[in-house]
């Protein structure tokens, strides 16, 4: 049976060399978003276009996760990661390189000026509107650049979830004027 490790590994080595290729038309991109926020926005602009998995559910603090053996293999398995970036995700960078991904790695907090409490970075950048517009932009420029013939459509979930964010905004806003 000792014959049989080296074509084992072979194949293992060959599954991996291929997932590394670019993802052709119509080919099923695998999306990983680290948090379940970000991956709802991710979700959004992609719509049925790609398969995303999150890394840290609702129910899971982000700041003390520590991540599987199942997240390290859907990290080693996708084609795009998204990260909020900001000092959030702790264990992000070492889960990334210990996969072996071969996969791009985009911030979702491109951009933003990060707010600052009592002299540090507040890493929940999301909880303003205008910041959550801006990630949305990030993810559909991303996905678009991963995914052309779909650039189109996502542009369009993009602008779509964008106006419903602008909507709450100004919601929000009105009333705390009234206050």
């Amino acid at each position: 049976m000792s014959f049989l490790k080296p074509l084992y590994a072979g194949i293992a080595a060959a599954s991996l060399a291929l997932s590394a290729l670019p993802v052709a038309a119509g080919d099923d991109l695998k999306v990983v978003a680290s948090f379940s926020i970000l991956g709802d926005m991710v979700q959004q602009v992609v719509g049925d276009h790609a398969t995303v998995t999150t890394i840290v559910g609702p129910d899971a603090d982000a700041h003390v996760y520590q991540p599987s053996v199942a997240d390290a293999r859907a990290v080693a398995e996708s084609d795009v990661i998204f990260v909020n970036g900001l000092g959030f995700e702790t264990w992000s960078d070492t889960l990334i390189s210990e996969s072996g991904t071969k996969a791009s790695v985009h911030v979702a907090t491109e951009g933003i000026e990060p707010v600052k409490v009592e002299g540090e970075v507040d890493p929940h950048a999301w909880n303003s509107l205008t910041n959550g517009m801006i990630y949305v932009r990030n993810i559909a420029d991303t996905m678009s650049k991963a995914m052309p013939d779909h650039a189109d459509a996502f542009a369009a979930n993009a602008e779509a979830y964008i106006a419903r964010l602008e909507a709450l905004d100004k919601e929000t806003r009105e009333k705390l004027a009234a206050l």
